[in-house]
């Protein structure tokens, strides 16, 4: 697979295997994970407190985890894009870059993650440093999705493929946080 292709699938879109529980190591289910920095593809900071307000998805991954759930990050863009859901809820698509941060390869992430939100109609943020990984207690190689209600409190927490029950739920989870 082409490096465009692993970035693409790894960073750029949307989102998870336990129901509402977290994996082993996530982050544990109604605490508040701390605070950590990402910037943009054009050096823009912003932070996971910054989506404080509304219930948010996180995505946190490194560049071998983005096909394990592709069929549900392309259901989550079809949902953002036909109702409230986009409107209602936050996302924070975080890639796992810290493996990356030397010259050249940096500029050429900066660039697949410019081409990749434009594509996807989202911002796709670098983490560097690893400090989300730690703060989220995301795991490498794997797709890892949290799910934050408004104050910042962990509803889901997973690591790895989900099977299609657990994507239903989550889905599921996703619609009734954008109804409220």
């Amino acid at each position: 697979m082409h490096r465009r292709q692993l970035l693409a699938l790894g960073v750029a879109a949307p989102l998870f295997g336990l129901a509402r529980g977290a994996a082993a190591g996530l982050v544990a289910l109604g605490t508040v994970p701390g605070d950590f920095s990402v910037v943009s593809a054009d050096d823009k900071p912003t932070h996971l407190y910054a989506y404080r307000g509304k219930p948010v998805l996180v995505v946190y991954e490194d560049k071998d985890a983005g096909e394990q759930n592709a069929v549900f990050k392309a259901r989550i863009g079809v949902l953002a894009k036909s109702g409230d859901l986009a409107k209602k809820l936050g996302l924070f698509a975080v890639a796992d870059v810290q493996s990356w941060d030397f010259w050249p390869a940096k500029g050429f992430v900066k660039d697949e993650l410019r081409a990749q939100g434009k594509r996807f109609g989202i911002s796709i943020w670098a983490d560097w440093n690893g400090d989300g990984r730690k703060k989220l207690g995301a795991a490498s190689s794997k797709s890892n999705l949290v799910v934050l209600d408004a104050l910042g409190k962990v509803l889901w927490a997973t690591s790895g493929k989900l099977s299609p029950k657990h994507e239903g739920s989550l889905v599921a989870l996703l619609q009734e946080l954008a109804a409220a």
